[in-house]
């Protein structure tokens, strides 16, 4: 009976021990799976940057894997390569075309598979250097930026990555590339872009210098239903007028391009100025050291002396009336001001209380979207500026 009872006591020791083991394995494996889910997991750092590489983490990740954990001082180590460093024997050029993200950390799903693109070609080409090219056109941080984070964050060295971020139209990605490249031994030019404006952007960079002669067009692979899927989630969470204006282009095939400078028949460019009025704002407001507060600035003036009629929720008013109303607006929204183009879009393009647009109306009673006047105003002003 005693030999009995330790029997049963020995077999009882085997099974807690057993036991154990098999709490331990699987204790192992769940620690596994949640650090997978870690690495995957969107960052919770206030870091713009870290939400950037976190917001573009889970596209493609199988085929292009993060390789740097989404740490805040890891990011804000990073160097890219800066263009006076660019070896003169530099044979090959991979240049990305940003995209309009959808928020200042949320880049568009083709951005990225822009991006990823290139970082397929820069395994293919391990001499070559990544060009990346976008300025500012949602918030503080320019597309060129944004892509070079996505880029590093999928294994690419950063000091093959230069930032070319002041463009803002295909014509200006091709100037100010073609003065990154210009002295140098380039032989072989790539441009990566999604399909439909692939031709186009071409045919603009070979007007600019010999490097782009033979200038290879690269489909990004992104699909309509991507982007259609990836606006349509952010707008769930999101009240954003301008991504829903592009989902309903998107949706019926068309380019949208309102939210760039509005194009208006060769000679027949309307403007908000007279000679005169522009001159007097120019010399008046783009003084100071704060050149998007100086455009502003010079946009509001030149609002405030127009002898053009606007208006608002239906009623119209005079320039004095509009400007004194986004002087208002402008300080409300101050904090979620950070470019000129923030300006145009958030405080005079429509009411946020009604949602309607602004307009300006013509002497001969044509009515036209002040955003749209202002951004020529705007581009006529930088072109000014840059000569």
């Amino acid at each position: 009976m005693i030999e009995s009872f330790t029997s049963k006591k020995i077999l009882l020791l085997w099974a807690s021990l057993l036991l154990v083991v098999l709490c331990v394995i699987l204790a192992g494996l769940h620690n596994r799976e949640v650090t997978k889910e870690i690495w995957l997991e969107p960052s919770r750092s206030e870091s713009p940057y870290a939400k950037i590489i976190s917001n573009s983490s889970s596209i493609q990740n199988e085929k292009y894997p993060l390789r740097h954990t989404l740490s805040d001082g890891l990011i804000g180590e990073v160097k890219f390569l800066n263009p006076q460093e660019l070896k003169d024997d530099t044979e090959t050029a991979i240049i990305v075309l940003g995209d309009r993200p959808l928020d200042d950390t949320t880049p568009t799903v083709d951005m990225v598979y822009r991006v990823l693109k290139g970082v397929e070609l820069a395994k293919k080409f391990p001499q070559a250097i990544l060009i990346m090219s976008g300025g500012a056109t949602k918030g503080a941080t320019p597309e060129a930026k944004m892509m070079g984070l996505i880029a590093w964050s999928r294994g690419v060295d950063p000091l093959r990555i230069i930032l070319e971020d002041k463009s803002q139209t295909t014509d200006e990605n091709a100037k100010n590339t073609a003065n990154i490249v210009g002295s140098k031994s380039i032989r072989q030019v790539f441009i990566i872009t999604e399909q439909s404006r692939l031709q186009e952007a071409v045919t603009i960079f070979q007007k600019y210098g010999k490097e782009f002669k033979n200038i290879q067009g690269i489909e990004s692979d992104i699909t309509r239903s991507l982007i259609i899927g990836q606006m349509e989630q952010f707008l769930m969470i999101h009240d954003d007028r301008i991504v829903r204006e592009r989902l309903h282009y998107v949706k019926i095939g068309k380019e949208y391009k309102a939210f760039k400078f509005a194009v208006f028949p060769q000679g027949l460019i309307p403007l908000l100025s007279n000679e005169v009025s522009s001159k007097a704002a120019y010399q008046k407001h783009l003084i100071g050291p704060d050149k998007k507060l100086n455009e502003i600035n010079y946009l509001l003036d030149l609002i405030e002396n127009s002898s053009l009629v606007f208006e608002r929720n239906g009623q119209n008013g005079s320039g004095k009336d509009a400007a004194r109303i986004f002087e208002y607006k402008f300080n409300q929204y101050n904090n979620k001001i950070h470019t000129t183009e923030d300006f145009i879009e958030k405080v005079a393009s429509f009411s946020s209380h009604t949602k309607k647009s602004y307009y300006v109306i013509l002497p001969e009673g044509k009515k036209l979207l002040l955003k749209d006047l202002l951004y020529t105003e705007l581009k006529k002003l930088r072109n000014q500026s840059n000569q």
